[in-house]
């Protein structure tokens, strides 16, 4: 078997792995050739350059695997152009916390499997199979076993498709609202007719307003950073913002498998050796799952607190707290963001408006304003929705701090002191 048959030998085991859609062992991957160089594109953008390496395979509609054939000798060759079409990294629009995707170069008998991160740069195994030898060729077999059963493991790490964002699409959020993702790591939103706008949807808010908020945001790991703006351009005086751009909407119950940078290289490390069995990895994975849920909760709570402890601290209130409004984002420090700002009013402005999606009978104050403890409140109910919370047998430190948060007895500084924030039970 030479390294040129490769992609036909992936395509067949593709084939044979595929279930009726039924079944718990369902994946969702294809397969795609690229033997005449036609300059065609990859459905997800991982790749930089238009012309594109000789395999795709896609798990659940983003690139997963990647691979450059050349002919015998050519080794250096097939690493260089791979390293080329990869050198864009990873979107995390489009890969959520995933930091690695594995990939190969072949030349005639040789092959070499390699990892590249999220900022495109490939680490290269040091084992290198050679398709001449029985021996070799079985290993190899043994590798894509392997790395099919990685793809079931990466498929419940992707964000859900609605999420993954191709660049330059526009979202049109509402008749005056549209949000662009651009290249880079960029997200401009705009807002037609902004004072109209204000004055219907968000009371209290204003140009200058925004301005404050978006500086005080920018003193916080966990609340949305402006690159640009904000501010009103052109004749029609159109709000415009850029602002980062971050990861889907946070999720403590989803195994982010993708953030496991340690076990991506175990994998295929055991996938070049041929010596261990994945499935121990898998296994040691789910008996982790439990911890991983509390921690992410707990980290969860503990940004959106930190956002909201920010703007507190300015007298301005988020208004806004949903699930889709706090997003994940790749660092050590401010793990969730809370996005969507222009929301944001003074304390204690009063509402007499339609409820803004989630608010209830308890949102607001006696006096019908929207304060600091109204923002705590919408905390609670946010976390209350998330989908951990219905999975998992909640310690009752957790349930003080929902309580204290829905009875509006906790302020934001208070919150980050509780016990199930500070872990000192």
């Amino acid at each position: 078997m030479m390294a040129s048959c490769i992609p036909t030998v992936m395509q067949e085991m593709i084939q044979e792995l595929a279930a009726p859609p039924t079944s718990e062992y369902y994946l969702d991957l294809s397969y795609s050739g690229n033997k005449t160089e036609d300059r065609s594109q990859n459905p997800s953008g991982v790749l930089q350059k238009l012309d594109r390496p000789d395999m795709l395979i896609m798990v659940d509609g983003a690139t997963s695997f990647v691979g450059e054939d050349k002919g015998q000798g050519n080794e250096r060759q097939a690493v260089t152009e791979l390293e080329g079409y990869v050198k864009g990294g990873l979107e995390s629009l489009h890969y959520g916390s995933i930091k690695y995707l594995p990939c190969y170069a072949a030349a005639g008998s040789r092959v070499t499997l390699g990892l590249f991160n999220d900022i495109g740069k490939v680490t290269w195994m040091q084992h290198t199979f050679d398709m001449s030898l029985a021996s070799h060729r079985a290993l190899f077999v043994f590798a894509v076993v392997n790395l099919l059963r990685w793809f079931m493991l990466m498929a419940k790490g992707l964000p859900e498709r609605r999420f993954r964002i191709q660049l330059l699409e526009t979202w049109r959020r509402s008749s005056h609202v549209t949000i662009t993702f651009q290249p880079g790591g960029r997200v401009r939103k705009q807002i037609r007719q902004f004072e109209i706008w204000a004055q219907e949807h968000s009371p209290g808010s204003s140009l200058d307003f925004l301005q404050k908020v978006y500086q005080v945001a920018q003193a916080s790991q966990c609340l949305a950073h402006a690159l640009e703006g904000p501010a009103c351009v052109g004749r029609a005086q159109q709000y415009q913002v850029t602002l980062e751009a971050y990861g889907p909407p946070g999720n403590p119950m989803t195994m982010q498998v993708g953030q496991a940078h340690i076990v991506y290289p175990v994998v295929l490390s055991i996938a070049c050796i041929g010596m261990l069995n994945t499935a121990y990895i898998v296994h040691r994975m789910t008996s982790m799952h439990h911890a991983f849920q509390m921690q992410e909760a707990q980290a969860y709570c503990q940004d959106c607190c930190m956002g909201a402890e920010a703007l507190h601290a300015a007298s301005v209130v988020m208004r806004d707290f949903r699930s889709p409004n706090v997003l994940t984002r790749n660092g050590a420090e401010g793990k969730y963001v809370t996005v969507d700002l222009e929301f944001a009013g003074p304390n204690k402005h009063s509402w007499t408006l339609d409820w803004l999606q989630d608010w209830d009978d308890h949102t607001l104050n006696q006096e019908g304003q929207y304060d600091t403890f109204s923002d705590m409140y919408q905390i609670g109910k946010l976390i209350e929705g998330l989908p951990f919370w219905r999975s998992i047998v909640r310690p009752p430190a957790l349930m003080s701090f929902v309580n204290g948060l829905k009875s509006k007895r906790l302020s934001a500084s208070e919150a980050l002191q509780h016990i199930w924030i500070t872990g000192h039970c």
